[in-house]
């Protein structure tokens, strides 16, 4: 125990002795001094009480080691009653009977104070240990209510990886059964269709069922554009087959009886008699759904960069459009500040070490630091009106995925177009060729001249027989469409062919040599790249008469260019009923004994197609 300091009675001032003041020291009254004896004396009636208050103030005085206090006798007889009611008086009520109580709450509120005084060891101790109690409890408070929380965030996520793990089980199991029904489906669809495509049926035609609802929302005017596929009508060839096409705009009346009367002239060709003209309306349906108006990068790069340092222009393809709608390029090569270096570090590590990822990282970095400006700066959207800028197109594409192409290293490119189709049965067949004409520019094309010219016959079968057997192993069934290029590359001087695009759906191109097909009665020859046309039955009996060698006039060799881009900007405020008159005023038919477009000496209507839309296409 810490020692109370000895303190010396100070001599007594002169006071009233009505005020029964008296000094206490080192936390110890005096009995026998003379002011403590004569309040004493005064109040020793009620002395039983006050001595218990007394004892109260010696042990506070006590345990704060406070040398000196004067009592005030008036404020501790105020305090007895509280004292009475309550026996343990606050430390406030202690300093109230206190002379100078702000100069001794001063001196109580000294840190460590407490710890100078009576049992100071003790209370020190204990409150060492209560401390440290009580922070290991908060502590392992602490450490509970996280554990708590974690076991509440694993439960919970334990819960959803249970739910997922449900779902996705029966989403699994889902799919496997349409899979395999599907499969089934196919089997016996293989199994029956040299028994289905020789009997009679019904072929229902939706043009756009191929495409997602992001592209048919996308793409404007896209219910038109569809619409061009109206030469699936052409399959009322086969005297076996009905056809309903599901056209993706209202139809008017005049352009029904139009489509009515252009397939009923097949028999016109084949006799060579203009007046003698079928009617096929119990043959095809064309139907309007009711519910029409319902329906409306730089890492990557910069490694085919490094990879084909050769390359000056890329292009950049959205995978939901076509048409070159969502295509753009950018000459990379000619506004890259780091290619010299890059090309030196190439020449410098040497073909085998190039081609390693340790020797690309340093290049790709360089490129990478400028590709972001360049594209911002230099890349064009082929369709300006639609991609204005080059964040709209970044935008769509990110968001809908697309490839991205080298653009061939000539000045002279080719492209050209190959339908085929892989039936049910596993048959594989070529349907159409045609080399594009390019209007705009070469990534957009406005027609086709069929059939294609561009490269040898053997070749382009082989390729693309290639590929449709490639189709077929990932179980492709139906329609193909491949787009190709050919130039001569500078170096080597060799004719190159490159694949550059695969759609799984029966094309525009594919719906217009059906048209070709249907009215000319024409035959294409895909070993020898040609189209054989043969004549009416009227002029070759002609030929017979004339000639006595019939053979060298049974068919004659044609090319056939269609269009489905050509626009006048006036044609659209004419009514289909006005133009059909105005081409009958100006003698544009079809001339069936020649078996083409227009009549001698007259315009010529470039292809029935023009009727879709007038709005997008032109009569010369």
């Amino acid at each position: 125990m810490v020692g109370i300091p000895k303190v010396t009675p100070t001599s007594l001032t002169s006071q009233s002795l009505m005020d029964y003041d008296f000094f206490i020291y080192n936390g110890k009254i005096d009995q026998n001094a003379s002011d403590f004896i004569a309040f004493k004396e005064h109040f020793c009636l009620s002395w039983g009480n006050i001595f218990s208050l007394l004892e109260c103030i010696e042990k506070f005085l006590k345990d704060y080691a406070i040398p000196e206090v004067k009592i005030k006798g008036k404020y501790l007889i105020a305090l007895l009653p509280d004292f009475e009611l309550n026996t343990r008086p606050s430390k406030i009520d202690l300093l109230s009977v206190l002379e100078n109580p702000s100069n001794i709450l001063k001196l109580i509120s000294q840190p460590g104070r407490r710890y100078r005084g009576q049992r100071g060891i003790e209370e020190a101790i204990i409150k060492i240990q209560s401390t440290w109690r009580c922070y290991r409890a908060k502590k392992a408070y602490f450490i509970f209510r996280r554990q708590k929380w974690a076991a509440g965030v694993i439960a919970i996520n334990w819960l959803l990886h249970g739910h997922r793990a449900r779902l996705k089980k029966i989403l699994k199991e889902k799919r496997l059964k349409q899979l395999e029904n599907f499969h089934i489906r196919a089997k016996h669809l293989a199994a029956n269709w040299n028994r289905i495509r020789t009997s009679r049926r019904t072929i229902i035609h939706i043009p756009s069922l191929g495409f997602s609802y992001s592209v048919r929302s996308s793409i404007v005017d896209f219910n038109t554009q569809q619409n061009l596929q109206l030469g699936r009508l052409c399959d009322i060839l086969d005297a076996n087959v009905d056809v309903i096409y599901i056209c993706p705009l209202q139809m008017p009346e005049e352009l029904m009886k139009y489509y009515n009367k252009f397939l009923g002239l097949q028999t016109a060709v084949i006799s060579g008699d203009p007046e003698d003209i079928s009617d096929l309306t119990d043959r095809f349906r064309i139907l309007c759904p009711e519910a029409i108006d319902f329906f409306p990068m730089v890492e990557s790069l910069s490694q085919l960069i490094v990879d084909n340092l050769d390359v000056q222009r890329w292009i950049f393809k959205v995978d939901s459009d076509f048409k070159g709608n969502g295509t753009a390029f950018c000459d990379i090569l000619s506004h890259l500040n780091c290619y010299s270096w890059v090309l030196r570090e190439s020449h410098k590590h040497g073909v085998n070490d190039w081609s390693k990822k340790w020797a690309h990282e340093p290049a790709m970095e360089k490129i990478s630091e400028e590709l972001a400006g360049i594209l911002a700066q230099h890349a064009q959207a082929v369709n300006e009106k639609r991609f204005p800028t080059w964040e709209k197109f970044l935008h769509t594409f990110l968001r809908q995925g697309g490839v991205i192409e080298a653009f061939p290293p000539s000045e002279n490119v080719t492209n050209l177009t190959v339908d085929m189709l892989i039936e049910p049965s596993g048959e594989i067949k070529m349907l159409s060729t045609g080399d594009q004409l390019h209007a705009d520019g070469p990534l957009r094309y406005s027609g086709i001249s069929m059939p294609q010219s561009s490269i040898e016959p053997e070749v382009l079968n082989s390729l693309c027989f290639q590929v449709g057997y490639a189709c077929k192993n990932r179980g492709i069934v139906g329609y193909l469409s491949i787009d190709l290029v050919t130039f001569i590359h500078p170096d080597t001087l060799e004719q190159q062919v490159w694949a550059t695009d695969l759609e799984v759906f029966y094309s525009d191109q594919l719906s217009l040599a059906q048209f070709v097909l249907y009215m000319t009665r024409g035959n294409l020859d895909f070993s020898s790249s040609v189209l054989e046309v043969a004549p009416s039955i009227k002029k070759l009996n002609k030929s017979i008469r004339e000639m006595k060698a019939q053979v060298s006039l049974a068919t004659s060799i044609r090319y056939a260019v269609v269009s489905s881009q050509l626009t006048h900007s006036n044609l659209s405020l004419i009514f289909h009923s006005v133009f059909l008159q105005m081409c009958k005023a100006h003698g544009i038919a079809y001339d069936v004994e020649n078996n083409r477009r227009g009549s001698p000496g007259g315009p010529h209507d470039l292809c029935s197609q023009s009727l879709h839309h007038p709005s997008r296409n032109i009569i010369t």
